[in-house]
Formats: C-alpha cells, structure tokens, sequence
C-alpha cells in the first residue's frame, strides 16, 4: 500500500534519553510480528537481558533480540535471517573492525546500512540521540542520508504523552500524531 513503512526505507528515530524510544518500538515491532513480518531489535546499548525484562514488562514476545555492535557482523545477520524490520538501537553504539577516522566510520555505517535495506527490501530503523537543546548527538549524515526521518518528544502539556513528528519522509507527505506512554 501507499502508507506506512515501504520495503527498502531506511529510517531514523531521534528521541531524549528515557522517552520511550524502546518501548515504542519493540511493541511496534511485535503488532509487526503479529502480521507475519519478521523482525529483529539489535542493541549495541543494551544487553540481552536487559531487553528481555523490557520485553517481558510489555508483553512483547515475539521479537528477536541481540546485541551486536558492529555493522558488517549485523548486515550479515539482518540479511542471513531475512528479517523484514530490523530496528537498531543506537547510531553511536556501532562499531567496525576495519580502522578508519569519525568520519569514515558515519560514512561506512551509513553505506552499508542502506545498501542493506536497499538490495534486500529490508526497513531497517536506525536510533538516534538527542541532546537537551534537542539537536542530534554526532554526525548527521545518516539522517540526511535516510528516507525518513522521526522526532519523539514528550508533550508539553501531559507528561504521559509523545509526540511524533515526521519531519522528513521521501515516500509522500507525513503528518504528526500523539501517543499516550503509559507504564
């Protein structure tokens, strides 16, 4: 269909520490699950255990889990399993064995990552980090490089709400929506 995630998106989801990022998405991804799509959530941040005990606590029991680091070992992995919706979790905790600066390492990340997506039909949603005054944490080459970009706030006004807003989307217009966190 015309909405939603295409085959082959890449996109990006920027949030404040402790907004719900994770929860969010790992449910997003078990309702996926629950329609036959086969999807995974890689954590360079978190432990295995860790993410079962957020899973557990949201009755999310049909995702793979993993924690994996480094990139070449996670587009192997995201393409042998045919997964796809893959959400990784975070930009900056990825990693690569070959030596190279910053700047290279953002732009091999980047490359790979949507190749991956691309020659494989694969969405692959990428975690970012954003600061306090609510600017990205590091490079932004992968956001400007991806197909969609998206914004997790709380709201100002209710404190259990998010708000999202797509603030770049290369497959049609895009609106903002608000979703109630609760425990």
């Amino acid at each position: 269909g015309e909405y939603g995630f295409m085959p082959n998106l890449t996109f990006t989801l920027a949030a404040a520490p402790g907004t719900g990022k994770t929860s969010m998405l790992l449910q997003v991804l078990e309702l996926l699950e629950q329609t036959n799509k086969r999807t995974a959530y890689i954590s360079g941040e978190e432990n295995v255990e860790q993410l079962a005990f957020t899973s557990k606590r949201l009755n999310v029991k049909n995702v793979p889990l993993a924690n994996m680091t480094d990139i070449d070992d996670i587009c192997e992995s995201i393409v042998q399993s045919s997964f796809d919706f893959v959400v990784i979790d975070s930009l900056p905790a990825i990693t690569s064995r070959h030596k190279m600066n910053k700047k290279q390492l953002n732009e091999y990340i980047t490359t790979r990552l949507i190749q991956t997506a691309k020659e494989h039909e694969i969405v692959i949603g990428i975690i970012l980090h954003f600061t306090k005054a609510g600017t990205y944490k590091g490079d932004t080459l992968l956001p400007h490089s991806c197909d969609m970009n998206i914004i997790m706030t709380r709201n100002k006004d209710d404190y259990n709400l998010r708000d999202i807003d797509v603030t770049k989307n290369r497959f049609g217009s895009s609106s903002a929506c608000v979703f109630e966190m609760t425990p």
